[in-house]
């Protein structure tokens, strides 16, 4: 079954869906270069991992959902404001 979570992995059906006040801090931080930097929020086996990227003056944030370990090869499509909808069985 698939379900809707928010940036930082809070399913949909979940009080902390969204909410400013339910905003975890961040757990594993990888800056893999000058211009990304990765960062997840817990250690479940696949997350929430945002991704910072930097054009110029420009700041990108972005996040996706998958393993710490795939995290340059996940799909980082979705901004902050915008619920993904992953599989039930990879929510931790």
């Amino acid at each position: 079954m698939q379900i809707m979570i928010d940036c930082y992995g809070h399913p949909a059906a979940s009080e902390r869906f969204q909410r400013e006040n339910f905003r975890k801090r961040p757990y594993l931080v990888d800056k893999a270069d000058d211009s990304t930097t990765y960062l997840c929020f817990d250690a479940a086996p696949r997350r929430a991992i945002h991704r910072i990227s930097v054009n110029e003056n420009v700041t990108e944030i972005k996040w996706g959902f998958g393993s710490w370990d795939d995290r340059e090869f996940l799909d980082y499509s979705a901004t902050l404001n915008e619920p993904l909808t992953v599989d039930e069985t990879d929510i931790g």
